[in-house]
C-alpha cells in the first residue's frame, strides 16, 4: 500500500513538472523574436478592423470607392473612379442631385461619399453612405464576406429597410506612396 501511494505521488509530481516546463517553454516561445526579423508573429498579423482599407469595386464596376481611416479611427470612402460619360442617370460626372445647390456642379471623383464607419462585433457600422445618383444619404453597414469581397447595406432608419450589393476588391498595380487628397464629407 506504501508503496502504491508512492508511485502515485511520483507519478503526480512528473505530471506538475512537465506542466510546469510546458508552461516555461511556451512563454520562452512567446517572448523570442521570430526569424523574420524582432517582432512576435502576433504583432505582425493584421488588424481585423484593417481589413477594409484600399480600394473596391463597386456592384457591376460602376465605379471605384477607396477606404481609408480617419484620425477618429473610423473610416472613409472616397470615390476614386470612373464616372460613365455615356450613363449619367446611372453614374453622374457631376453631383446635380446634391440637397446643396453650391455643389451641383462639383465633379463625383474624389468625394466623401462614405463617412463615420467604425469596426464593431465583426462589422462595419454606423456609417454614412451618400448617393449622387439622388443626392440622398443612407445608413449603412459593411461585412466582409473574405478578403476581397464585402456586402454593402444602405438603409433607411433600420437594415430591413434597404439594399444590398457585393463590392470586390480593386487589383490595383503599386504605385508610388503619396499622401491622399483631402476629401471632405458631403454636406447632404
Amino acid at each position: 500500500m506504501m508503496r502504491n501511494i508512492r508511485s502515485v505521488r511520483f507519478v503526480g509530481l512528473i505530471s506538475i513538472v512537465l506542466v510546469a516546463s510546458q508552461g516555461v517553454s511556451t512563454f520562452a516561445a512567446r517572448a523570442r523574436p521570430d526569424a523574420a526579423g524582432g517582432g512576435s508573429a502576433a504583432a505582425a498579423a493584421p488588424r481585423p478592423e484593417d481589413a477594409l482599407l484600399g480600394e473596391w469595386w463597386t456592384e457591376g464596376n460602376e465605379g471605384r470607392i477607396k477606404f481609408v481611416r480617419v484620425q477618429d479611427g473610423t473610416l472613409r470612402g472616397i470615390t476614386t473612379c470612373c464616372p460613365h460619360p455615356g450613363d449619367e442617370a446611372r453614374n453622374p460626372s457631376k453631383d446635380v442631385h446634391n440637397p446643396k445647390p453650391e455643389l451641383r456642379s462639383r465633379s463625383t471623383l474624389g468625394i466623401v461619399i462614405i463617412w463615420a464607419l467604425r469596426f464593431e462585433d465583426g462589422e462595419y457600422q454606423g456609417g454614412y453612405v451618400y448617393s449622387p445618383r439622388d443626392g440622398k444619404t443612407y445608413r449603412m453597414k459593411i461585412k466582409m464576406i473574405d478578403r476581397d469581397t464585402i456586402k454593402i447595406r444602405g438603409y433607411l432608419a433600420i437594415p430591413l429597410l434597404g439594399q444590398s450589393q457585393i463590392w470586390k476588391r480593386a487589383k490595383l498595380p503599386p504605385v508610388a506612396s503619396a499622401p491622399a487628397p483631402a476629401a471632405k464629407a458631403p454636406a447632404p
